[in-house]
C-alpha cells in the first residue's frame, strides 16, 4: 500500500476460488420431414451443471481522503480461470473461461 497525504494506493492480487453455475442443453427435441431440406425444433432440455476451480485476481485500488477519515476511492480488478463441465451422456467435456474486469467505487471511512 502507497499513501501520499491524500492518495492512498494499493496493488491487490492473489489467487480466487470460483464457484461456476451454467444451464446446459443436454437434448434437443426437433421433427422433419421428406426431402429432408428443413427442421423444425420443438424443444431444448436443459440441465444445470457446476464447478469450482482456483484462478487468479490483479488489481489496482486508488482513494483520496477528503479529511483525516472520510474519503472516496474505486477498485480495478480482473480475475480469470478456465473451467470444465461434464457433457451430458459424453466422456467429453465443456469448458469455458469464468472472470473477467470489475470496477467499483465509493465513499470510505478510514480508522
Amino acid at each position: 500500500m502507497i499513501a501520499s497525504g491524500k492518495i492512498v494506493a494499493a496493488i491487490v492480487g492473489g489467487p480466487t476460488y470460483f464457484v461456476v453455475s451454467q444451464d446446459l442443453v443436454s437434448d434437443v427435441s426437433f421433427s422433419e420431414a421428406y426431402p429432408y431440406d428443413t427442421t423444425a425444433f420443438s424443444a431444448a432440455t436443459k440441465t444445470k451443471a457446476s464447478s469450482n476451480r482456483i484462478g487468479f485476481n490483479v488489481g489496482c485500488d486508488i482513494g483520496v481522503k477528503f479529511s483525516q477519515n472520510v474519503g472516496v476511492g474505486g477498485i480495478l480488478r480482473f480475475s480469470r480461470t478456465s473451467v470444465s463441465f461434464p457433457a451430458v451422456g459424453s466422456a467429453a467435456s465443456v469448458t469455458t473461461d469464468a472472470g473477467g474486469f470489475q470496477g467499483g467505487g465509493g465513499i470510505r471511512f478510514y480508522f
